[in-house]
């Protein structure tokens, strides 16, 4: 059978007060439908969840599961893209600023260059995501467009403020100890596979150019 818009509006009433997250919402709102399409009768949502999930208390809990599931997977996927940084022939690249960080920290005069490159890679991530959040709202309101929250999204944002909260440890560091070279070169280069693993992860999620 196929459903009327009233009763796919229904569905989404019921799972909109049920699920917190896009991710759960999409994959169970198309199972429902196409549940209920397949179906010879159809009696309402609550039927097909109760048959499907158990309950709406139990489609909650495998909501909170899966949600640590999908984050765990996100930051194992962060891993590796930093440690693509470190793989043939990309090392190459990495080396590159590794040597180029070195000869700046080498020399006291210009070592604060490369702390204020630090600072910048630092503070990417976290105006990169306040941005596109900001877009983001504006289209949504421009356009009317009711959004979910998204694990991806709550793991993102978790991960550029890491890096911004990071930052102020370093400069905890910077104010009360004297940071040799080495140590100035060993957070830039962190700092670096870390922002650039962030961004490949983005763009590996999203299937967009960070640019636009």
């Amino acid at each position: 059978m196929i459903l009327t818009e009233e009763q796919e509006a229904l569905i989404k009433e019921k799972l909109n007060y049920t699920v917190k997250f896009k991710e759960t919402f999409d994959e169970v709102y198309d199972h429902v439908i196409s549940t209920a399409e397949a179906a010879d009768y159809y009696n309402g949502p609550d039927e097909i969840i109760e048959q499907e999930f158990g309950s709406y208390a139990n489609l909650k809990a495998m909501e909170k599961a899966r949600a640590k599931l999908l984050f765990k997977v996100m930051r194992k996927k962060h891993g590796l893209n930093m440690a693509y940084f470190f793989n043939w022939p990309v090392i190459i690249f990495t080396l590159a600023i590794t040597i180029a960080g070195y000869f700046i920290a080498a020399n006291p005069a210009y070592r604060r260059y490369l702390k204020l490159v630090t600072v910048a890679l630092a503070l990417a991530p976290i105006l990169f995501v306040l941005f596109k959040k900001l877009e983001s709202k504006y289209k949504a309101w421009r356009y009317d467009i009711y959004q979910k929250q998204s694990i991806k999204d709550n793991y993102i944002f978790i991960a550029a403020v890491l890096s911004n909260s990071l930052l102020n440890f370093v400069n905890f560091l910077n104010s009360n100890y004297v940071l040799y070279g080495s140590v100035v070169l060993f957070i830039f280069v962190c700092y670096s596979v870390y922002v650039l693993g962030f961004f490949r992860l983005y763009r590996e999620e999203y299937h967009i150019n960070i640019a636009q």
